[in-house]
């Protein structure tokens, strides 16, 4: 999703960016870990913009005030300042409001802890699972709170997100996914119940659901994937088409699976595309135990490999009808 993204979610996503080595010029204060600055020093920093304050005058004044966002305003009032430093500013209050004011959370404070702890997650550097989970039942009440004063809840979700530096449903779809390998199958479940009704995208979370059924009832599992390839068939959504076909791959000799690779042979734009084609029918191949048709596919694949991903793929290339054969079709 390309939702605008509010002030405290474009300075963690630069960050982030920073932090995973891209070239971006940066000053010190905008991808500063204000988390680990003390508390004495914070209020410093903000004596430096003729705003002196400590924790009594600081949550005296917050008491008056809905948001850091609000509060950071305030305190800003009539003072000449560029529009860096108003930023600079922000990132302080916004900081101490975290700290110190705890009983009064916003919206950009829960989303804010939880790009943290997504953040904390990818870079495996906790181990522990519950901060994420809580931070994640804590969006979910805020998106509730909105449904309560009147938002539809669609609406809710982007609106929400907005104060997010990570795409919210991408990560879900990733997260759950990772509950369901780790075998938490109770939690996916609540995960996929709770979210489905407000992501922008359903389909990625019918998907999921889909894919733990098959571990349950195979056979409703496969009505599923059928259903999810009517409804979604004309989004012509490669990515999707191409999750869903790796899915069906995991059940051994599935028929549906072979009708759904031939529907996106069609779809192949690139020689990225076409590998990645590959690769699950070699996998379905294995799944299937049938050694000679996943060695074919797995030569094609190895001949293939100097090739540069993104170059346009030709639809008649001989290597396509290979495939096709090998897998009967």
């Amino acid at each position: 999703m390309n939702h605008s993204l509010e002030r405290r979610a474009l300075y963690h996503l630069l960050r982030q960016h920073w932090l995973s080595g891209v070239t971006i010029d940066v000053e010190p204060w905008q991808v500063e870990d204000y988390r680990n600055l003390k508390t004495a020093d914070l209020f410093k920093q903000l004596s430096s913009f003729a705003i002196h304050l400590e924790k009594k005058t600081f949550t005296g004044h917050a008491d008056e005030c809905d948001s850091p966002e609000d509060l950071s305003e305030a305190l800003i009032g009539d003072l000449t300042l560029s529009a860096k430093e108003e930023d600079q500013i922000y990132l302080i209050v916004f900081e101490l409001w975290r700290r110190l004011m705890s009983e009064k959370p916003s919206p950009s404070i829960f989303c804010d802890e939880l790009d943290f702890q997504i953040f904390l997650r990818d870079s495996e550097q906790n181990a522990d699972p519950a901060p994420l989970q809580t931070a994640l039942s804590n969006f979910l009440e805020v998106l509730q709170n909105n449904i309560d004063a009147g938002m539809d809840s669609k609406e809710a979700f982007t609106r929400l997100s907005c104060y997010c530096a990570n795409d919210v449903e991408s990560f879900l779809f990733d997260y759950i996914s990772d509950q369901i390998d780790q075998d938490n199958d109770l939690y996916a479940h609540e995960l996929i119940d709770a979210f489905t009704p407000y992501v922008e995208d359903e389909k990625w979370l019918k998907l999921l659901r889909a894919q733990l059924l098959n571990r349950s009832n195979a056979k409703a599992a496969q009505h599923l994937f059928s259903e999810l390839v009517e409804e979604y068939r004309e989004e012509h959504d490669f990515e999707f088409n191409l999750t869903l076909l790796a899915f069906m791959a995991q059940k051994e000799n599935n028929p549906l699976f072979l009708q759904f690779a031939a529907y996106l042979k069609h779809m192949l734009e690139r020689e990225e595309d076409f590998q990645d084609i590959l690769l699950i029918c070699e996998e379905f191949a294995t799944h299937s135990q049938n050694p000679q048709q996943a060695q074919t596919i797995h030569s094609i694949l190895e001949k293939r490999s100097q090739r540069d991903l993104e170059e346009d793929f030709d639809k008649s290339d001989p290597d396509l009808a290979l495939l096709f054969t090998a897998l009967g079709l």
